[in-house]
């Protein structure tokens, strides 16, 4: 059994390192030319708070969000003299159809009760973070990542 399971996590750390970090890497060197002839551009990756903390039940998940953040600061070194900026929004416990899907009913009581803001995040505050990331706005942000996670990384649990 423990053999088996193994070899499963092996498989889903590959498909899980696959969507969130080598993804972000490709696209980036596939646009890369194109990023340095419009100065102003702007990389925003999504990580999430996992990148930070461990979770027992998501290794490769945290470790890919990790990762992704060492990637952004990477990027970011690497072309802000080309003018291009790279940062990362690492959002929390977001009310989304993939939180539903992946996390038991009676947990999203629990992460309610985790957040100082007492609830879980919306998709259109994240988007709002990565707008204002991609705007002129944050023209001089970079390597950096903006926790949108309602307070739950500001305290301990």
């Amino acid at each position: 059994m423990l053999g088996e399971t193994l070899v499963w996590i092996c498989i889903s750390q590959e498909a899980v390192l696959d969507v969130n970090l080598r993804a972000e890497a490709l696209i980036a060197q596939e646009i890369l030319a194109d990023l340095k002839a419009a100065p102003g551009s702007a990389i925003v990756g999504i990580s999430s708070i996992e990148g930070f903390v461990g979770n027992a039940f998501l290794p490769a998940y945290c470790a890919s969000k990790a990762r992704l953040l060492g990637l952004t600061r990477s990027l970011a070194h690497l072309l802000a003299g080309d003018g291009v900026r790279v940062n990362a929004v690492c959002p929390g416990y977001i009310d989304t159809p993939m939180l539903h899907g992946t996390a038991p009913a009676e947990m999203f009581e629990e992460f309610r009760a985790k957040s100082p803001m007492g609830r879980l995040g919306t998709a259109p505050e994240v988007a709002a973070a990565v707008r204002f990331l991609m705007s002129d706005e944050a023209s001089f942000i970079t390597g950096a990542h903006l926790t949108v996670d309602g307070g739950m990384t500001a305290v301990e649990h």
